[in-house]
């Protein structure tokens, strides 16, 4: 089955998973798991997931590596700040979101489809523009896409981070895959 929300995107040409990621229906308490895939950078890929968080506050999942890439942090279970840190541990705040507007009732304890899409391009100065899209059960957030200038992409590789400060992120694969 295709999910819809990528039909209009052939521009990705690899999807993965928690069990590309040896992540498959693994629970993180209160540490940090990291699981990579490869030593590529997300360029023209989706990654889908499921996570279910027992204490929202204080989690993060990282994509690109520890500390580095794209930082999705859960402030409490109504809030969620993307940011991109850089190499040098510069934050750039992207996007601070809200469950009512992500239209679940919170993101914690229950299971949400996540899909993160991940474009990356070379730009004719040789700086890397990143077209991001974040989907919370199969719905692009807010109904567009982020975009972020001057990305590394040694801060993109392909990996996830699971920090887990309070309670535990349960993951596990999606009921739906994006490209088939």
């Amino acid at each position: 089955v295709r999910d819809p929300f990528l039909v209009d995107y052939p521009e990705l040409s690899e999807e993965l998973t928690a069990s590309d990621f040896g992540l498959a229906d693994k629970e993180v308490k209160q540490t940090t798991l990291i699981a990579k895939y490869d030593k590529d950078c997300y360029k023209a890929t989706a990654v889908t997931f499921g996570i279910k968080l027992s204490n929202a506050s204080s989690s993060c999942i990282w994509f690109g590596g520890t500390d580095r890439g794209i930082r999705m942090q859960f402030i409490d279970e109504k809030h969620v700040e993307l940011s991109y840190v850089d190499a040098a541990g510069t934050a750039k705040r992207l996007a601070a979101w809200n469950a009512e507007k992500a239209q679940v009732t919170s993101f914690a304890e229950q299971m949400i489809e996540w899909g993160v899409t991940f474009q990356l391009s070379e730009q004719p100065d040789g700086t890397n523009v990143l077209q991001l899209g974040v989907f919370v059960n199969g719905k692009l957030y807010n109904g567009s896409y982020l975009t972020v200038y001057d990305v590394e992409t040694s801060c993109l590789k392909r990996a996830i981070v699971l920090q887990a400060k309070k309670g535990s992120i349960f993951i596990e694969e999606p009921s739906y895959k994006v490209l088939t």
